[in-house]
C-alpha cells in the first residue's frame, strides 16, 4: 500500500511540479520506507535529472561562435570580410 501511495504522489508531482521536486520526494520516500524497488527507481530519476540539466547547458563551441560573430559584427559592420570560425 505504501508503494502505491508513493507512486501516485510521484506521478502527481511530475504533472504539477518538476523533475527536481519529484526526485527529492522519491529520495525522501526511499529513506523512510526502505523498499529496494525505490533505489532503482531513484537512480533512474537521478540519471534523467542529470541528462535534463546537461541538455540545458550551453555548448561552449556555440558560445565561442556567438562571441566571434558579435565581435566581427561590431568591428566590421560595413566591410566585406571573410570570417573564419574554428569549430
Amino acid at each position: 500500500m505504501a508503494l502505491l501511495h508513493i507512486l501516485v504522489t510521484l506521478k502527481e508531482l511530475l504533472f504539477t511540479c518538476d523533475l527536481n521536486t519529484a526526485t527529492d520526494y522519491l529520495a525522501q520516500a526511499k529513506d523512510s520506507c526502505g523498499l529496494s524497488f525505490l533505489n532503482e527507481l531513484l537512480r533512474k530519476f537521478e540519471v534523467l535529472q542529470y541528462l535534463c540539466q546537461k541538455r540545458q547547458e550551453p555548448d561552449p563551441k556555440l558560445l565561442e561562435l556567438q562571441q566571434q560573430i558579435n565581435t566581427w559584427m561590431n568591428s566590421h559592420t560595413n566591410h566585406n570580410t571573410r570570417v573564419r570560425f574554428n569549430i
